[in-house]
């Protein structure tokens, strides 16, 4: 059984990769177990799926923070590799403090390329590189959602497209919610609040768009070139019993 580690910067990216994983490898027998950092421990959340037939098996991390998502690859790698882990794979949003400060609230090629190219040679100097993959979310994870906008719609009926473009001021089917916004997030938040609900990052929140995740919705949201970190870290999730 193969045996990989996820690490996400917080509770919202962990519910996505644990649906993301049942969409993808759903013709498989897997296993994920969710843990969160807590200062020097690991705390068992409940996210959980334990199945003794599976090819692979998935530990996903919460480490809390989009700043520590690196970090704790680093401090962990050469354990989870002695433990017979064969591949460890990153996710965190590319949008941050310390990006804002750069860019002056835009996205900027020539940031973002110097912000991917500082972390990937971070991951150049740990034990395995080669088995170390670093995806991010431009700018932030809300756009993946952003993208699947059948998904939203399935989870909050009353978000029709015509109340999406009156929020937005735009169609999401005529562009690349990678590129167009700066704060996926705040977009989101609008979105939702206008039909009663709120994007407060909450468990029962995520549970209920993940909930309504299917296959279709990847390819949906990559069509045309879209949304490619999306298109990319899917495909990587798919290879992982490989």
């Amino acid at each position: 059984m193969k045996k990989i580690a996820v690490f996400v910067e917080g509770q919202s990216e962990q519910i996505f990769v644990r649906s993301l994983l049942q969409c993808a490898l759903g013709h498989q027998p897997i296993s994920f177990q969710c843990i969160q950092l807590a200062g020097d421990h690991d705390r068992q959340v409940p996210y959980s799926f334990l199945n003794p037939a599976a090819v692979a098996y998935f530990l996903i991390v919460n480490v809390g923070s989009d700043e520590r998502v690196l970090s704790a690859v680093k401090e962990r790698e050469r354990a989870l590799f002695a433990q017979g882990y064969t591949g460890i794979i990153a996710l965190r949003d590319m949008y941050s403090q310390a990006y804002d400060n750069r860019a002056g609230g835009q996205i900027k090629d020539e940031v973002t390329d110097a912000f991917l190219h500082a972390a990937l040679a971070a991951v150049a100097t740990m034990s395995r590189a080669g088995d170390i993959s670093l995806h991010f979310a431009i700018m932030e994870f809300e756009a993946w959602l952003l993208a699947m906008g059948n998904l939203l719609c399935r989870a909050f009926p009353a978000l029709t497209p015509e109340v999406v473009q009156a929020e937005l001021g735009c169609r999401l089917s005529d562009i690349d919610r990678q590129t167009h916004f700066y704060r996926p997030s705040r977009h989101l938040d609008r979105m939702l609040r206008s039909v009663g609900a709120e994007h407060d990052k909450s468990r029962k929140e995520l549970e209920r768009i993940c909930a309504a995740l299917t296959p279709d919705d990847i390819p949906s949201a990559t069509g045309h070139g879209r949304c490619r970190n999306l298109r990319i870290f899917y495909e990587t999730v798919q290879r992982c019993p490989e």
